[in-house]
């Protein structure tokens, strides 16, 4: 990767972050060198490279241990979501653990091969954020056009914690090395029927920017603590929509992967099960 070496070259230290968790999760000189690349990119990432580069780094900044040469920066990690310090520190120490030493720029080149083989298929795209429970966020969104398709997975009832998930990648793209457990503007968790309220207003707005007999397609499921049928909610939050459910399918459970539950928790706990709702705008 030469864009990755030219960066290490014009940037020869930068701050790195400290305490027990940084210790425990990534070998002294990968963390220099992670951090490095970093600064680099949070001073420049406007070339499709240096983008490019970013995304590779954020893919293997945590993840598990694995036979071979390593696919991840991290000590042992979840497949998805950023450990959280106190648990992981305790999971390490506990099994002994050491952070892997590694060639960084190494693993970001066995990364960009796989990833850039096979030619990236050419077709029209936008990627837009906003708050979809905001009627005027989904019409600038659409631009005018009428969707045929929607396919989306909302947030499960009772789960807040996306930006914690996260930490380590957004600590990467400038973020705090410290969890930010605030929750931000999310969906309403206070109660079922204030979830309910808010993800109807999300699926009518929908509506609004679809074409006749447009399909919406929704995975969506619960999370162990909140016991309430995934089924009933998505069920009532499409009441008076304009949204016609079809049909449903079982979409099995997280047990049929690798949980970040059985990765660091001392007693494990079943799955919930998922669904794949089908609706049609009536």
């Amino acid at each position: 990767m030469r864009a990755a070496r030219r960066i290490l070259d014009s940037v020869s230290s930068a701050t790195v972050p400290t305490g027990e968790f940084w210790d425990l999760a990534y070998h002294p000189k990968v963390l220099r060198t992670l951090t490095r690349l970093r600064a680099a990119l949070l001073a420049d990432c406007s070339s499709n490279a240096r983008r490019m580069l970013r995304g590779i780094i954020l893919g293997a900044l945590h993840g598990p241990k694995c036979q071979g040469l390593p696919s991840y920066f991290s000590n042992q990690c979840t497949r998805t979501y950023a450990p959280k310090p106190r648990y992981a520190v305790n999971y390490w120490r506990a099994h002994k653990q050491k952070p892997p030493h590694m060639d960084v720029l190494g693993l970001i080149e066995r990364r960009a091969k796989r990833y850039l083989e096979a030619a990236i298929p050419s077709c029209e795209n936008r990627s837009l954020q906003g708050d979809s429970r905001d009627p005027a966020a989904v019409a600038f969104a659409s631009r005018g056009e009428k969707f045929d398709w929607i396919i989306t997975s909302p947030p499960y009832y009772g789960m807040r914690t996306y930006v914690p998930d996260q930490w380590l990648r957004k600590w990467f793209v400038g973020g705090s090395d410290a969890v930010d457990y605030s929750n931000g503007v999310q969906l309403d968790h206070v109660s079922p029927d204030c979830f309910v309220a808010e993800l109807s207003q999300v699926w009518d707005n929908l509506s609004k920017v679809c074409s006749n007999d447009a399909r919406m397609v929704i995975r969506f499921g619960s999370i162990r603590d909140r016991d309430v049928p995934p089924l009933e909610l998505i069920k009532s939050s499409l009441i008076e929509t304009g949204w016609r459910i079809t049909t449903l399918h079982g979409a099995g459970s997280a047990d049929l992967g690798k949980r970040q539950a059985d990765s660091f928790l001392s007693q494990r706990s079943e799955a919930m099960s998922e669904y794949d709702v089908w609706a049609r705008l009536a």
